[in-house]
C-alpha cells in the first residue's frame, strides 16, 4: 500500500510534469515563431526590390506588352536563381543561424526550420505576380 505523503508526492510529481511538458510546448512555440520570423527576414530582401520596379512595370505595360512580358520574366528568373541562392546559404548554415537566434542547438528545431527555409523559394513571387495583376486591372 502507498501512504499519504507518497501519494502526495506522487501528485506533486506529476504536476511538475505537467508543468514541464507546458514549458516545452511554450518554448516550441516561441522557437516555431523565431523560425518564421527567419525565413521572412531572409525573404523580406526581395521586398524593396519589388517596390522598386513597380513604377517601371507600370510603365511598361502602358508602352510594350511584350517587353513587360520579358522583363516579367526576367525578374523572375532573377529572383528564383536569388532565393535559390539564398536557399543554399541559409541552408549550410541553418545550426549556425539557429544559434544564433535561440543560443542553442537542436537537431529537431534545426529540421523544422529547414523546411521553414524552403518557403525562400516562394517568397518573392507573391508581391511580384501581385504587382503585375495589379496594374494588369483595366482603369475605369
Amino acid at each position: 500500500m502507498c501512504s499519504f505523503q507518497d501519494f502526495m508526492l506522487l501528485c506533486t510529481l506529476m504536476q511538475m510534469y505537467s508543468c514541464l511538458d507546458l514549458l516545452q510546448t511554450i518554448l516550441r512555440s516561441v522557437t516555431i515563431q523565431s523560425q518564421k520570423k527567419i525565413v521572412v527576414a531572409i525573404g523580406g530582401m526581395f521586398v524593396p526590390v519589388n517596390q522598386a520596379i513597380y513604377p517601371y512595370l507600370s510603365r511598361l505595360y502602358q508602352a510594350n506588352i511584350k517587353q513587360f512580358i520579358k522583363f516579367i520574366k526576367k525578374v523572375s528568373l532573377i529572383f528564383l536563381f536569388c532565393s535559390l541562392f539564398l536557399l543554399l546559404i541559409s541552408e549550410y548554415f541553418r545550426d549556425e543561424i539557429l544559434y544564433l537566434i535561440s543560443g542553442s542547438y537542436n537537431t529537431k528545431i534545426s529540421i523544422i526550420l529547414g523546411i521553414f527555409l524552403l518557403r525562400v523559394i516562394t517568397f518573392p513571387f507573391g508581391p511580384l505576380f501581385s504587382n503585375t495583376l495589379i496594374i494588369n486591372i483595366p482603369a475605369e
